[in-house]
């Protein structure tokens, strides 16, 4: 079943101009035109249309995403849309742990105002910890945050753990030490 762009501007909160200018410039590549020449969206394309709108809610480029949703033509166009996709990966982790550290730092404001009767180096720390321990360590084996934050050579888990994040958030436990 088919629906017009009115239809699909009203489902995924999209204007219907923005939905014209990803189809001018190929980010549907498969939407087709009635004999009045209307879009009209089938399934295909809206699954097209959600990739679109995930990759420009995360930030990527109209340029870039145009590169990945181009049909594929040969083996050169593969593997440069494969470094594409592997950059845009990259960038996203990137991403990821910036949310993390954010979300981290309201973790300690939070805990700082819920009681200030605490001291804030101490709140702090205590914070950072727990979430170290929760949601970074989940995987970790018991002794894990000691023997990184002791630099421990034989730590085994540390050299394949979320290293960026991790390491930022040990960081931010060691300027608040008291």
């Amino acid at each position: 079943m088919c629906e017009s762009i009115q239809q699909i501007s009203k489902r995924y909160d999209v204007s219907v101009a923005a939905l014209r200018y990803y189809d001018k410039i190929g980010l549907l590549p498969r939407l087709t035109r009635d004999n009045s020449g209307y879009r009209q969206f089938t399934k295909d394309d809206c699954s097209d249309l959600e990739m679109v709108i995930c990759f420009r809610n995360l930030g990527v480029g109209v340029k870039e995403i145009a590169a990945v949703m181009a049909p594929v033509t040969n083996l050169n166009t593969r593997s440069r849309k494969l470094s594409l996709i592997e950059k845009q990966k990259n960038r996203l982790l990137v991403q990821a742990v910036n949310i993390q550290m954010g979300l981290l730092m309201i973790a300690i404001k939070q805990q700082i105002y819920q009681n200030p009767e605490v001291p804030s180096k101490q709140h702090a720390r205590q914070v950072i910890r727990d979430y170290v321990e929760k949601k970074l360590l989940s995987t970790a084996p018991e002794n894990a945050l000691e023997m990184t934050l002791a630099n421990d050579e034989n730590n085994d888990w540390f050299a394949t753990a979320d290293r960026p994040l991790i390491s930022r958030a040990i960081r931010l436990y060691m300027t608040v030490q008291d």
